[in-house]
């Protein structure tokens, strides 16, 4: 009998323990969106150009490097003025079969450019 009890309790301990997990090892398809858009933020936010360029799939990358293979600095600009808020709610980005990031470049800031620059006038010292 005790025997019994204590192989009841330990199959309700390993079914729940199952139960509980839920889907480990499985992303959604929309997890790992999430992800990979995080990363990509955080690296053009912290000027980490490699790393997020390495998130794209290539047709994505040579749009947003451009002919020459540069990352200008006005796409520097655009790519850091984006915010992971919108770029998951707009549905323009999705993943590839490689789970490689894609439309990235038709969700950047169309009419955004730097501010220019304005050089103050040199006041002399004295000293």
């Amino acid at each position: 009998m005790t025997q019994l009890i204590a192989a009841l309790l330990l199959s309700s301990v390993l079914w729940l323990s199952g139960c509980g997990s839920g889907h480990k090892g499985k992303t959604s398809g929309e997890d790992i969106l999430i992800d990979q858009l995080t990363l990509f933020v955080e690296a053009t936010q912290g000027d980490r150009w490699d790393k997020a360029m390495a998130l794209l799939n290539p047709e994505e990358k040579s749009r947003i490097l451009g002919a020459d293979g540069v990352l200008s600095e006005d796409m520097k600009f655009k790519l850091k003025a984006m915010r992971l808020s919108t770029l998951a709610h707009r549905g323009l980005v999705r993943l590839d079969k490689h789970d490689k990031l894609e439309g990235i470049y038709d969700a950047l800031p169309k009419d955004l450019a730097p501010a220019p620059v304005e050089l103050q006038p040199e006041v002399p010292s004295f000293q």
